[in-house]
């Protein structure tokens, strides 16, 4: 199990606390967060905007569900030379098979044939994969950079990738009104190069794996993306505030329907003194 993420409740025990002046002061303070992030949503799916509008959480996906497969990989290696490599796959063995176990011997002459094939690299990219897809993640766009006039609630192709072809909706939230849980996301970077990751090393492996869940090619550079990453919490939910919901924005093809499922919900959040 992965901990390469501050424990959040600690982190931002007093975030939440703050009165908006000074939670203001902390966003300005970190120039990393804007004061506005946007969701796309199909809006065909009852729950999901139920959990939005009325319950005020956050869908948190397995990367499994994304839509690009090239998104959250990585370059996997050891460092090391032929026999430190033998050796740590041989470790490797010995712990999680239970043939290999007390056969110390058995387990190098495996790992010494697995180093030799390059098997060894499909192994780790499979427990890389399987590590990464156990933290939940939540997507938001932003309206970066400054002066970009198409970002954010206004960006055409996310209209189009992430809103059922403008069918949609855009939710707008304000990340000064539930500070911890929008401190707790970070900027995507775009860059063509894959995070590398020394699997021998423990420490590091932990905050390179952390590291390429914010890393994604420049061909979406688009988005302005701001991530938050909670390990072992894929396809649960986490809740935000529920004044951070300032805007509710349809996409130009919406049908009537669509308005007036977003209205009742509306009113059901009115109720609960939302």
């Amino acid at each position: 199990m992965l901990h390469v993420v501050p424990d959040r409740k600690q982190l931002f025990a007093t975030v939440d606390e703050m009165s908006r002046v000074e939670a203001a002061r902390f966003f300005v303070s970190g120039t990393r967060y804007p004061r506005f992030l946007y969701k796309f949503v199909r809006g065909d799916r009852l729950d999901a905007l139920t959990g939005f509008v009325v319950s005020s959480t956050v869908w948190l996906s397995s990367t499994l569900d994304f839509n690009d497969p090239f998104d959250l990989r990585a370059n996997i290696h050891l460092v090391g030379n032929l026999n430190d490599k033998v050796s740590f796959v041989a470790g490797r063995l010995r712990k999680l098979e239970a043939n290999f176990a007390n056969h110390p011997d058995k387990a190098r002459a495996r790992a010494a044939d697995l180093v030799a094939t390059g098997a060894y690299l499909s192994a780790m990219q499979q427990t890389f994969e399987t590590e990464a897809s156990s933290f939940g993640i939540a997507c938001f766009a932003s309206a970066r950079p400054p002066g970009v006039q198409k970002t954010g609630a206004r960006d055409i192709l996310m209209w189009s990738h992430y809103a059922l072809d403008h069918k949609g909706l855009c939710l707008q939230f304000h990340t000064r009104r539930s500070p911890s849980f929008f401190a707790s996301t970070r900027p995507v970077e775009y860059k063509d190069e894959l995070i590398s990751i020394n699997w021998r090393d423990r420490v590091a492996r932990g905050e390179q794996i952390f590291a390429a869940l914010y890393r994604k090619s420049p061909v979406w550079a688009h988005e302005n993306e701001y991530r938050l990453s909670l390990p072992s919490r894929s396809r649960t939910v986490e809740p935000f505030r529920p004044e951070a919901l300032v805007g509710i924005v349809f996409g130009c093809r919406a049908k009537p329907e669509l308005v007036d499922t977003v209205a009742d919900l509306c009113a059901q959040r009115g109720r609960g003194g939302l």
